[in-house]
């Protein structure tokens, strides 16, 4: 709906927050599925990229054009998790890597 709205020129607003592929979503909970049950209590956060809705539209309009980029959103304001747990176990996300590689599918 995003980049429908977008590609149609419809007003964006502002936005930025904490986002994670669901294949590195999956990644972690077959971490915590194979781990030894003690070592695994309390909670746990997933997480990959501080990403605001104009870098992810830049990478629309890198991959297919589109019209004017909305403005920046205030990344002061979010509150980045901590995925410490989760790396010590091996987990390692695409990042924007595997951002850029979704796009195509995605638009």
């Amino acid at each position: 709906e995003l980049f429908e709205k977008f590609r149609a020129g419809e007003p964006i607003a502002p936005r930025v927050a904490t986002e994670v592929h669901g294949d590195d979503l999956a990644a972690a909970a077959l971490l915590l599925l194979e781990a030894p049950a003690e070592s695994i209590g309390g909670a746990w956060n997933v997480s990959d990229l501080l990403l605001d809705q104009r870098d992810l539209l830049a990478e629309v309009v890198c991959a297919a054009g589109g019209p004017e980029l909305p403005a920046r959103a205030d990344a002061a304001l979010v509150n980045v998790m901590d995925c410490s747990r989760l790396q010590a176990l091996g987990w390692r996300p695409g990042g924007w890597d595997r951002l850029r590689e979704a796009i195509p599918g995605l638009i």
